[in-house]
């Protein structure tokens, strides 16, 4: 974990406004999203998903859809993929949990995301806007454009910060 941290603190984030004002625990959310999500060769969708839904964790319930959690997993797609009974307290329990535990929210998201992909025959354009607006996938085009734009500077910014996520890849 001290090595984690270090890692952090190596980390420089001058390539964005958004990116140079991360808190520690923001920086950890982005640096666990990369680490979990590099095997997949999701580590850039992934992290653009974090930034772009809960700010890498700051912001992590969405009372309109409702959703929760760093990359705001969907209560009732949780609720269904899991078998989970639903009701204002059984959400509030999911809610809780996507919000706490990182892992959980992480895989409910990349199961979403992965589903998406083999539904689309790998057509990650289409499997991105889904992710946002479900089957509905015309009305994910703006969300589409803003992940595509994080994905650039988050590209850029790995790139600059090289060493630091190589050694994150060794701590795997």
């Amino acid at each position: 974990m001290k090595v984690f941290l270090i890692i952090l603190l190596i980390i420089n984030f001058s390539l964005s406004a958004d990116l140079s004002k991360l808190t520690n625990s923001q920086k950890e959310i982005l640096a666990k999203t990369y680490i979990k999500a590099k095997p997949y060769g999701l580590e850039f969708q992934m992290m653009a998903i974090a930034w772009k839904e809960s700010r890498f964790g700051l912001e992590p319930i969405n009372l309109n859809d409702p959703s929760c959690g760093v990359f705001h997993n969907l209560i009732e797609t949780v609720a269904k993929n899991n078998g989970l009974s639903r009701g204002k307290y059984a959400d509030n329990r999911i809610c809780s949990q996507l919000i706490n535990d990182f892992e959980f929210s992480f895989s409910e998201a990349l199961d979403v995301l992965l589903f998406y992909r083999d539904y689309f025959k790998n057509d990650w354009r289409k499997a991105v806007k889904a992710y946002n607006a479900g089957f509905k996938i015309k009305n994910g085009e703006s969300y589409y454009k803003d992940i595509l734009k994080r994905i650039i500077q988050l590209k850029l910014f790995v790139e600059d910060n090289k060493k630091a996520f190589e050694m994150l890849e060794e701590m795997r």
